[in-house]
C-alpha cells in the first residue's frame, strides 16, 4: 500500500523492509555493497524500538516497477527540526536520477513541513548532486553551509551543503527570538 501523500509522478516512499537487503547498492549510503545476512541485520536494528528512534531510513521506489532506486535518511533530532540526506543508486541514468532525487526531496518536503508540522528542514547535499541542489532552491530552501572538500567520491573530494527550508509561519517567531 502506497501513501498517496507520499507517491509522485514518478516515484513513491515507503519504509525499508527486509526484502530490501537484496538491494544495498541502491539505498545504502555507501559506495560498497553488503552481502544479505548483514544488510537484514541493519535492517532489522533500523526498524528495533521503533518509538525511541529519531533516525528512519525510507526507500525510493520507482512507479511501474517498484524497483528500489535509492533511499531518504530522514533524522528527528530536534522537537521542531528534520534532517535529510539522500541516496540514490549509481546505475541509473543522471536524468532519471535528477528526477528522482527532485521528487523524492520535494514529497519529503511537502510531509516533514505539512502533515509533520516541522517548521525547519534541513537537507544535506553533495556538491555532485546540482539536480538537487537547483530543486532544493527552487522549493524556497536556502543554502546555510558549505563544508569544504568534505566528501569522497571517485577519489575526489567535494564540497557538502546544508539547505534549510523554514515554514513562512515560522519566520516571524524566528526573528522576534
Amino acid at each position: 500500500m502506497r501513501a498517496t501523500y507520499l507517491t509522485g509522478e514518478a516515484i513513491y516512499l515507503r519504509a525499508m523492509t527486509r526484502a530490501d537487503a537484496a538491494h544495498t547498492v541502491a539505498w545504502r549510503q555507501s559506495p560498497f555493497p553488503l552481502a544479505q545476512a548483514p544488510a537484514e541485520k541493519e535492517l532489522e536494528q533500523a526498524h528495533e524500538d521503533i518509538w525511541q528512534k529519531r533516525q528512519f531510513l525510507y526507500a525510493i521506489c520507482r512507479l511501474g516497477d517498484d524497483a528500489v532506486v535509492g533511499s531518504v535518511n530522514l533524522g528527528l533530532w530536534a522537537p521542531i527540526r528534520a534532517f535529510l540526506s539522500f541516496k540514490i543508486a549509481d546505475w541509473l541514468e543522471r536524468e532519471d536520477a535528477d528526477r528522482y532525487l527532485r521528487e523524492a526531496l520535494r514529497l519529503t518536503l511537502e510531509w516533514q513541513s505539512g502533515e509533520n508540522e516541522r517548521p525547519i528542514i534541513i537537507a544535506i547535499v553533495p556538491a555532485w548532486e546540482t539536480g538537487l541542489m537547483a530543486e532544493a532552491e527552487r522549493l524556497g530552501m536556502e543554502r546555510m553551509v558549505r563544508f569544504r572538500q568534505h566528501l569522497i567520491r571517485d577519489g575526489e573530494r567535494h564540497d557538502m551543503y546544508l539547505y534549510q527550508y523554514i515554514r513562512p509561519d515560522w519566520l516571524p517567531r524566528l526573528t522576534d527570538a
